[in-house]
């Protein structure tokens, strides 16, 4: 970066501030610094001393400069930075510092693979992921740098930037705040209109802790003076100063100009000053006046040249000024260029040798207002043809430049050039997840093309806006542009492009017509193809999606894989078996999607499609966790952790961290559930199955005070968070109503239940979200609230649930034998619960469930008690006893208490330990009677619900106490007593 160096005065509180920022940089406590102010109140040129104060101090300085042009490609100030960066370093330092992160950062920085040309291309992943593992690899280089050295990264004129760079801003502000990365931001706020995407990233950033905001304003009086005097030589007169003051606001810039014209006029020197009101006179109204007075000294062959420069941009090359300038020769072209250098019109630009930028952006727009809207039409004409010429092979990468004069010249050279570099610039925009300026790149040349008739150039326009508006979400327009693309192949029988679309469609809960699309591109294709197989593929997902016909999908899929597995290709084979198994996932047959899972998982990998692969370990752990295989269930959650880290995509890891925190935790390992959740949440914060299993863990391992923080931001997020019907987003809602018992806070019960029954009249929703996660829900707020009807509708809901789906061990944190046995018990059907609660502690002893047997053995215990039929207090004692041992043996804090407090209840309705001879407790005196009958302890464990061991060691102490050595003799002891 390079200015002209004019004197500075003042702005000592802001440089003090500046420094106090970097101060605490240096320490580790990574800063965000927004620089406000008006054009020419002096933002840059104080950033400039600061910088140079600090060039002695082993700090990296990296700018970049957003300029007020269309036609600068996305993430325009942070490729600046990043390129100088890479100009700064050698090929071993750019692949240390950025790592694996490398091959992403390199999609919008061409230049690293100059460096770096073996580097591998980025793996496919879905849009906005991709751009989040880019943001990543950008934050984590950064971070990388500042462990060597302080890095200082300077932002120039924010308020035109783009708004994937403001996204990125965010990002890497939040990523680098602990680490030595201080962030300078330079904008003006006078430009902050409401459509303006600066005001939503500065509402974002100000929630920041580590943000702090500095307005400049004019300078006061004093300041202008030391200012004037500077630039004169001498004191000037007070009257004079007051005149600049008010006339200029104490805007450094304009101070600067005026002062200097009333040298170079004479009209300011040490021998003689004119009267006031001359000086009044001599002193414009009008920033452009004044600029235009100071343009007037330059020669006029200096101010043509620059006027033309004006039009290029901001910042231009010589070669291109060269071009444009046909009766100018090179050398004569050097000399107007170094005139306007001399008095600092413009500078030479220290990354670019022959490029040069105007020192201000309000000379550039004096200058380039100067000419007549055809005059410029004519000139982005000629400028779009040289760059053309210029760029040669190197012109796909500033197509967005390109395209950018071309829509200026567009009504005179028409729209076909600009449609070209604006497909070839959007597909750039879409392949570096710009998606919004994708947007408006597309927008622009459709603009161009609306009342012409529709051509291939259109549908492909049309297919590009379609895209990169499903990757901003906005699916209804998104499936606009698609139809109309997708309905113009179709006419002309345009094959490929068809099947392309078909296969991007958005498929959008609630809204018809995408399966019939899809159909009609079927019947377009050659029967058993290639293109045929791609159809079904697609055509099977939007008829369960669209009409919740899983068994027309199941039959679209079949015919797909048969064709696959016809024409031996293996990759399309593994896409439509993704598919068909996401589909049994999400219509409960998880017997059928783990099946398909380990299918795919295994070609994934021979073919070596991580995402794949990943996706299916997603479904394969969902339909262990429904039959409570929690091997199965650790080994893909395992197996999808390595995943998601070679993919660095948070989402992904969040996902399987949470996946073996619950595990863990369902195996009775709470505590290694607890490290598994907070790591996750060291990442993603507000990931809302990560807060509950979080909160889950600590309040089950005795951690109250670590589990009512996570509880709280659990309820902001829930709260805040708008309900969807993603698994993602179901799962916390069949935990809440767990927590809400062990904690006794009713409000989270409320707010489970609101968001479930919102789920439930989504038309989006899937049986798997609906019976895995919303019904189970509901099921637990209506026991725990008591509500006996409520509980009556959930049990059969979810009794039929079973008949058209299969049957899972487990839903949500819960056993369903367990759900329906506590519904029954609410409904007052106690016999029913109690064959419930035996089918659930049967499964759990065999699983493994050591979570879920506790819980169970818990409640069964409860509703024996409440029974009270024979033999139901001594079974209840015994499946207490085993659940209150493995309570303890896996700290299970919290439910030890509640297993203790159960239990002091049978003391009320039991004999007195007392009765019972030689201090025998009441369990003791019962299994004496077994061994007097001749019982084995296996027979005793089994009579009483008790372990093996725990039978032994009851045998041992009647032993001690009664003073006998073995079971005949304890059996003539208790006949006696």
């Amino acid at each position: 970066m390079n200015t002209n160096r004019q004197a500075f005065v003042g702005r000592s509180r802001e440089l003090d501030e500046l420094q106090r920022a970097l101060d605490a940089t240096v320490s580790g406590n990574g800063q965000l610094v927004m620089l406000a102010g008006e054009p020419g109140i002096g933002k840059t040129r104080s950033v400039l001393e600061f910088t140079s104060a600090i060039k002695e101090t082993k700090t990296r300085v990296l700018w970049g400069r957003c300029v007020d042009e269309q036609g600068s490609p996305a993430y325009w100030p942070w490729i600046q930075v990043i390129r100088s960066y890479v100009q700064q370093s050698s090929g071993r330092d750019l692949r240390d510092d950025m790592g694996v992160g490398v091959v992403d950062i390199a999609v919008i920085v061409p230049q690293i693979k100059d460096e770096l040309p073996d580097i591998e291309e980025p793996l496919e992943i879905e849009p906005a992921q991709a751009r989040f593992r880019l943001f990543d690899s950008i934050a984590s280089f950064l971070r990388k740098v500042s462990q060597r050295e302080p890095v200082v990264i300077i932002l120039d004129d924010i308020h035109w930037a783009d708004r994937s760079s403001l996204m990125l801003l965010e990002f890497i502000a939040r990523e680098t705040a602990d680490c030595r990365v201080m962030i300078l931001c330079l904008y003006r706020d006078t430009e902050l209109t409401r459509q303006n995407p600066l005001n939503r990233t500065l509402a974002e950033l100000i929630r920041l802790p580590n943000i702090s905001q500095l307005f400049l304003r004019g300078l006061p009086a004093d300041d202008v003076k030391r200012l004037v005097a500077r630039l004169a030589g001498f004191d000037p007169p007070d009257e004079l100063i007051d005149v600049l003051h008010e006339r200029t606001e104490g805007n450094p810039f304009f101070v600067v100009e005026v002062a200097s014209l009333l040298v170079q006029d004479g009209e300011l020197t040490r021998e003689g000053l004119p009267e006031s009101e001359r000086w009044v006179a001599k002193i414009p109204q009008g920033v452009r006046l004044l600029i235009g007075r100071r343009l007037d000294r330059l020669s006029p062959e200096c101010n043509q040249a620059l006027a033309i420069a004006a039009i290029i941009g901001r910042e231009f090359s010589f070669p291109i000024l060269d071009r444009l300038l046909d009766d100018v020769s090179e050398d004569a072209l050097i000399d107007l260029l170094e005139e306007a250098l001399s008095v600092g019109v413009i500078e030479e630009m220290q990354e670019t040798p022959t490029g040069y930028q105007f020192t201000h952006a309000l000379i550039q727009e004096t200058l380039a207002a100067e000419f007549t809207s055809a005059r410029r039409v004519r000139l982005h004409a000629k400028i779009a043809q040289n760059l053309e010429t210029i760029y040669g092979d190197q012109v796909d990468f500033h197509a967005s430049e390109v395209a950018h004069h071309l829509a200026e010249a567009e009504p005179l050279i028409g729209s076909d050039d600009l449609v070209k570099y604006s497909l070839i610039a959007g597909e750039r925009a879409l392949n570096g997840y710009a998606h919004e300026e994708a947007i408006a790149i597309f927008e622009r040349a459709l603009t161009s093309k609306e009342h012409l008739p529709m051509d291939s150039d259109t549908a492909s326009l049309l297919f590009g806006m379609g895209r990169a508006q499903v990757a901003t979400l906005q699916r209804q327009d998104a499936l606009q542009s698609m139809r109309q693309a997708f309905e113009y192949c179709v006419e002309t029988c345009d094959v490929t492009r068809a099947v392309n679309i078909a296969e991007h469609l958005p498929l959008i809960p609630g809204v018809e017509g995408v399966a019939q699309l899809i159909s009609n591109a079927l019947e377009l294709t050659k029967p058993n193809s290639h293109d045929s197989a791609r159809c079904l593929s697609r055509y099977g997902l939007a008829l369960n999606y669209e009409l919740g016909d899983y068994q027309g999908a199941s039959k679209a899929f079949e015919e797909a894989l048969k064709i696959a597995s016809r024409l031996g290709d293996d990759d399309l084979e593994m896409r439509v078996l993704a598919n068909f198994s996401s589909v049994d996932g999400a219509n409960c047959q998880f017997e059928k999607c783990h099946s398909k899972s380990l299918r795919c998982i295994e070609m994934a990998r021979i073919a070596n499609q991580p995402y794949a692969e990943i996706r299916s370990h997603f479904w394969a752990m969902n339909s262990s966790h429904m039959e409570g295989n929690l091997d199965a269930l650790l080994h893909h959650a395992e197996a999808a952790l390595s995943l998601a880290e070679k993919l660095r995509v948070k989402a992904l890891e969040a996902g399987s961290l949470f996946s073996i925190a619950i595990t863990l935790g369902f195996s009775g390992d709470w505590a290694g559930g607890r490290r598994y959740s907070d790591r996750g949440l060291g990442s993603s914060p507000n990931d809302l199955r990560l807060l509950a299993v979080g909160s889950l863990a600590a309040f089950m391992d005795g951690d109250k005070e670590h589990g009512s923080g996570l509880l709280k931001r659990l309820e902001d997020v829930s709260r805040a968070t708008v309900p969807n019907t993603s698994l993602e987003y179901a799962v916390h809602l069949s935990v809440m109503p767990t927590i809400a018992r062990l904690t006794e806070d009713a409000s989270l019960l409320d707010l489970a239940e609101t968001s479930a029954r919102t789920l439930l009249d989504s038309s989006a929703i899937t049986p798997a979200v609906e019976f895995h996660h919303v019904r189970p829900s509901l099921a637990l707020v209506a026991a725990y609230k008591g509500d006996r009807e409520a509980a009556r509708e959930q049990y059969e809901h979810l009794l039929a649930s079973f008949e058209t789906y299969d049957e899972p061990k487990m839903m949500g944190v819960t056993s369903s034998e367990g759900i329906l046995g506590l519904l029954s018990a609410t409904m007052g059907r106690l016999t029913d619960s109690v064959n419930h609660y035996q089918n659930a502690w049967d499964f759990c002893r065999i699983t493994r469930h050591r979570y879920q047997q506790v819980w169970t053995g818990y409640e069964y215990a409860g509703v024996l008690l409440k029974r009270d039929e024979t033999g139901d207090v001594q079974k209840a004692r015994g499946i207490l006893e085993t659940s209150l041992e493995i309570a303890i043996e896996s700290n299970m804090r919290i439910l030890v208490e509640r297993i203790q407090q159960l239990q002091s209840q049978f003391d009320r309705v039991a004999l007195e330990s007392d009765s019972a001879p030689a201090g025998l407790t009441r369990r003791e005196a019962e299994v004496l009677k077994l061994i007097a009958a001749g019982k084995t302890n296996r027979d005793i464990a089994e009579e009483l619900f008790i372990t093996v061991p725990t039978a032994a060691r009851h045998v041992s102490n009647i032993f001690s106490k009664i003073g006998v050595n073995n079971r005949t003799e304890a059996a003539a002891y208790s006949s006696r007593h």
